[in-house]
C-alpha cells in the first residue's frame, strides 16, 4: 500500500514548524508582528519544497500553522528552559539558529517582572480549569498523528477482509473527536466531572446528525 501521502503529511508538518521557529526570532513577543518578509520567505520555502499550489488560503492555514508551532516553541523554551528541569542546560547547543545573546535577552525577557506576573496569572487560570486535557508535549497535533494512524490501520483491515472496499485516505478527525480523547485517561474515566458532562453532551448531539464546528472548542 502506499502511504506516501501520510508520510508526506507528516514531514511537512515537520518541515514548516522549522521554519517558523527558525526565521521568525523568539524575541518578538507575538506571530503577529513577525513581518511579511519573513512570513514570504516560509511560504517561499515551502513551495521549493513540497508541491503546493500557491493560493491565499493554503498560503494563510501553512503561516497560521507556522505562527502555532513557533509559539508553542518558545513557550517550550520557557517552561523547559528557564523554569523546568533543563534550566542548566544551553538550548543554544541543540537550536542553534539561535544566538547566544537572543537566548539571554530571552531569558532577560522572561524574569522580567511584568512577564512573571502574567505568567502567574495564566497558572492560576489554569489551575482552575474544570476540563484539564492529558495531552503530551506534542499537543493536539500529536493525538491528531495518533488518531489518523489508528483510521489508517483501520481502513487496512476492512479492505483486506472486503478488498471490493477499496482503500481510501482517512477523512480529518472531528474536532469533537479530539476534544473528547484529550480528555479520557487511560482508565477510560474523563478528567473531571465536567468533562464527562461535556462529553455525553456531545454524545447525545452527535446521536441527532453531524456536529457542526462551534459545539465543542478546543481550549
Amino acid at each position: 500500500m502506499d502511504r506516501s501521502w501520510i508520510n508526506c503529511r507528516r514531514t511537512s508538518d515537520d518541515f514548516v514548524a522549522l521554519e517558523g521557529r527558525m526565521r521568525a526570532s523568539i524575541l518578538l513577543p507575538s506571530w503577529e508582528v513577525v513581518t511579511d518578509g519573513v512570513k514570504n520567505q516560509i511560504w517561499e520555502a515551502i513551495q521549493l519544497t513540497f508541491d503546493v499550489p500557491n493560493t491565499h488560503e493554503l498560503r494563510r492555514r501553512w503561516i497560521s500553522y507556522a505562527g502555532n508551532r513557533w509559539t508553542g516553541f518558545k513557550t517550550f523554551l520557557t517552561s523547559s528552559y528557564i523554569f523546568g528541569d533543563r534550566s542548566g542546560e544551553n538550548p543554544t547547543e541543540k537550536y542553534q539558529w539561535i544566538s547566544a545573546e537572543t537566548w539571554q535577552e530571552f531569558v532577560r525577557s522572561r524574569k522580567d517582572p511584568t512577564f512573571l506576573e502574567r505568567r502567574k496569572k495564566a497558572h492560576e487560570i489554569q489551575a482552575h480549569n474544570d476540563c484539564p486535557h492529558i495531552l503530551s508535549r506534542g499537543g493536539y497535533d500529536l493525538l491528531e498523528k495518533k488518531l489518523m494512524a489508528e483510521k489508517l490501520k483501520e481502513y487496512e483491515e476492512a479492505s483486506q477482509a472486503n478488498p471490493s472496499l477499496g482503500l481510501k485516505a482517512p477523512s480529518p478527525i472531528p474536532r469533537h473527536v479530539k476534544w473528547k480523547q484529550g480528555r479520557i485517561r487511560r482508565t477510560c474515566k474523563y478528567t473531571s466531572k465536567r468533562s464527562l458532562e461535556i462529553g455525553e453532551k456531545i454524545l447525545r448531539r452527535k446521536s441527532k446528525g453531524p456536529l457542526l464546528p462551534s459545539v465543542v472548542m478546543i481550549s
